[in-house]
């Protein structure tokens, strides 16, 4: 049996917002625009290839990932609107045969693919270089959204809305191929940006919208421009992923939806297909609380590889089906098996056997003086601070530390940096206190929303140096 007679029956259907106009597609007219997307491209030689596939959500989106799915081939998402030098790159990285766009619906290239699997190369956001590929098969993403129907109401995902862009596996798996191939309504925005957010909330009341997933940075954006409420609770589900969700952010989401809407905070991985673990936030609700796996097994280990008990912080190490099956990385591939422990690199603790809370990512972590302070817990910390839009904590040298802390930090309006010091130093411990405070207009980020940490010291480096 191919993937597409797998899925095909229970597809759902699908639509399209673009602007104030839409247009949808039932399961049975999805079906056949996908079985003549597999003539056409099979015409054309593509077949059991490497494309790159640069759409952006859309009917045309869905339509070619299936279709390449049917005919064995390696897809690999990415923005509409990459640089013509980092395209160029990921051809000759990853050995690409074909690019499908909408200026150039198959362009064939010189380098010729050899035999692969067919699957999903998702890219990460890497800041420098070409982005690392991870490496999904149909059996890892097939276990990723078996997990997901197993755990969600499908009635809580019937009218899903897909605003967050298709070349990550957070849009891609868990907002839109988990309740489209789970017999759902699919809404995708095709435009993702400030206009999809902006319109959210006439888009959830117009189209009865049931679930949406979220990151922080969309609340902040959308929080710092506009008074949202949504008057008719329609809205069941909100998941808010791909960094941690803090108390600020949730109250302020609590405010916009009321009781009727549950809020989860999601932790999910690339190399994991997206979801992995959820934990519904209520009023009680601390930061970086992450919940418990949804399928799999896990540990918390020290740097010695040794289990740790409830309360202790090390790295997580998970074992799953729905594991990756490689990643490729300055051109090698590095095999994995869902049958081996995976070591994440998230540091994390257990403060019960169900509650996982998230700590840092190992490679932030600053060494100040032997003691080990993780940038992410104090910008938790510093969100409660009434005089900070956002922060960013990262190491400086220090000659007699060896590291120490510096902040850069956005203002309120109206605040100043001499109060939101005096708030900090009352507030925080000796060792996490900053040694150092950048202002900036700005935190940079990423493509998915996640804190651009080397972009954030160089300008904070940079405004000294000026």
């Amino acid at each position: 049996m191919s993937f597409f007679d797998f899925v095909s029956p229970t597809l759902g259907s699908l639509t399209e917002l673009a602007g104030n106009k839409s247009q949808t597609l039932s399961s049975d007219e999805l079906i056949k625009s996908i079985n003549e997307k597999i003539y056409e491209l099979k015409s054309n030689g593509v077949f059991k290839s490497k494309v790159l596939l640069k759409l952006e959500n859309s009917f045309t989106f869905f339509i070619y990932f299936f279709a390449l799915w049917e005919l064995d081939c390696l897809i690999v998402p990415s923005h509409p609107n990459i640089p013509i030098s980092l395209e160029e790159s990921l051809i000759e990285c990853y050995n690409i045969g074909f690019v499908i766009s909408e200026q150039d619906p198959i362009a064939k290239h010189a380098i010729q693919p050899s035999e692969t699997k067919p699957g999903l190369l998702l890219l990460t956001s890497g800041t420098t270089g070409v982005p690392k590929g991870v490496l999904h098969t149909e059996k890892s993403i097939l276990a990723r959204i078996k997990s997901l129907r197993g755990t969600i109401p499908l009635e809580e995902v019937s009218r899903t809305l897909c605003i967050l862009p298709t070349s990550f596996g957070h849009g891609l798996i868990g907002n839109c191929l988990f309740p489209l191939l789970s017999g759902a309504h699919l809404f995708v925005v095709k435009q993702t940006g400030l206009d999809a957010i902006y319109n959210l909330k006439d888009i959830l009341i117009t189209h009865e919208i049931t679930f949406f997933s979220s990151t922080p940075s969309l609340w902040n954006l959308l929080f710092s421009k506009l008074d949202f409420h949504i008057p008719d609770h329609f809205v069941k589900r909100i998941h808010c992923a791909s960094a941690p969700l803090d108390k600020r952010t949730f109250r302020k989401i609590r405010e916009s939806f009321g009781h009727s809407a549950h809020v989860y905070n999601i932790f999910g991985m690339t190399e994991l297909a997206s979801w992995a673990a959820f934990n519904l936030c209520e009023d009680s609700f601390e930061s970086n609380t992450i919940g418990q796996l949804i399928e799999g097994q896990f540990e918390i280990r020290d740097h010695l590889n040794q289990p740790l008990s409830c309360g202790e912080t090390g790295q997580l190490h998970i074992k799953s089906e729905c594991l990756a099956g490689g990643i490729y990385e300055n051109k090698q591939f590095i095999e994995f098996s869902c049958n081996d422990w995976f070591a994440t690199g998230d540091l994390c603790k257990f403060l019960t056997s169900k509650r996982l809370v998230w700590v840092a990512r190992m490679g932030n972590q600053i060494n100040r003086g032997g003691i080990k302070v993780y940038p992410e817990e104090v910008e938790s910390l510093l969100m409660d601070n009434p005089h900070l839009e956002s922060s960013c904590c990262f190491s400086i040298q220090d000659p007699i530390f060896g590291q120490n802390i510096a902040i850069a930090i956005v203002l309120k309006n109206g605040h100043s940096l001499q109060n939101a010091k005096a708030w900090t130093r009352r507030t925080l411990s000796p060792h996490k206190k900053p040694s150092k405070w950048y202002v900036l207009t700005e935190i940079p980020r990423n493509a998915r929303g996640k804190i651009d940490r080397i972009q954030v010291r160089k300008l904070a480096l940079g405004l000294v140096n000026s």
